[in-house]
């Protein structure tokens, strides 16, 4: 009988857009509750909570920012720092950590082409690898 009409609710990891939303919601919630007065999360938490893939759905994002507002110091806002890692999947750091080390390189051959006046060739013998492989990186790395 429960099965009248059906309403497909998608995941939370397929609603990422969704996830700085909940995450104010929840936390002005909690701040009320907990008599709290955090402002709000840094750009890089939210980014980390939104590559999360959220297998608990809503529940587990309730009870995370409920676990940060009641354990948070006096801290005006959330950061990276602030967040219990052990409550986030290892998987988002890897998708941190590529995500860092591609900004890294990307910087290091902008760095080298800028040195190099825009020569490829001097830019590569700079970094000590050969021209196809710079070519091949920036490609990589979506630089022209």
């Amino acid at each position: 009988r429960l099965n009248i009409i059906r309403i497909h609710m998608p995941a939370l990891r397929e609603r990422r857009d969704d996830v700085p939303l909940l995450l104010n919601y929840f936390l002005d919630k909690y701040n009320k509750e907990l008599n709290r007065n955090i402002k709000g999360f840094s750009r890089e938490a939210i980014e980390m909570l939104t590559g999360y893939d959220w297998p608990g759905n809503i529940r587990e994002l309730q009870n995370l920012v409920e676990r940060i507002v009641a354990l948070a110091g006096d801290e005006e806002q959330i950061s990276l720092e602030t967040l219990p890692l052990e409550s986030v999947s290892h998987n988002v750091i890897k998708k941190d950590l590529r995500g860092a080390l591609a900004d890294f390189e990307k910087r290091y051959l902008k760095n080298a082409l800028a040195e190099a006046g825009g020569n490829q060739t001097k830019a590569a013998e700079i970094l000590g690898v050969h021209r196809t492989t710079l070519i091949s990186k920036m490609k990589e790395l979506g630089l022209k």
